[in-house]
């Protein structure tokens, strides 16, 4: 068994080719959906529930299970032979989740399938939107003397 792990919000193109790649790695492919919480500690609200994030993963073909636990108790509960994360975790795990894999014999792959992380992605299309309602605000006043 495979397990991979993240947030999935939005669930994009780097997500899908990092479920592949675990798929890849060994089936069944289960796949654990981190809370809310880890969501807001990079810095934004989610845009869709822990349960809609699931749902929306386990409707990918290549993905047998989803789960919605704390990762180091669902390593030690389920033993995987493989827990796959993006490259982008490596030297970044938390030590829980470090012992839970050394206790279990769970090895840990690291996929490069990452083209740019969500937080990246809605950090630019943040400033994006606020540029464009910058130029329109700009305009308005120009046009109209608003």
């Amino acid at each position: 068994m495979t397990l991979a792990d993240g947030s999935f919000d939005p669930l994009h193109w780097g997500h899908i080719r990092y479920l592949i790649a675990a798929a890849r790695l060994g089936r069944p492919l289960i796949v654990n959906i981190a809370p809310e919480s880890a969501i807001r500690a990079k810095g934004r609200e989610p845009f869709q529930t822990r349960h809609e994030r699931a749902l929306t993963v386990l409707a990918i073909g290549v993905v047998d299970d989803v789960r919605q636990l704390d990762l180091a108790t669902l390593i030690t509960m389920t033993r995987p032979k493989r827990l796959v994360k993006g490259a982008d975790w490596r030297d970044k795990l938390p030590a829980d989740v470090l012992a839970a894999c050394r206790q279990v014999g769970t090895e840990i792959c690291y996929t490069y399938t990452q083209e740019r992380t969500s937080t990246e992605r809605l950090t630019q299309l943040t400033i994006q939107t606020d540029r464009s309602r910058t130029a329109l605000m700009i305009l308005m006043r120009r046009v109209f003397g608003v």
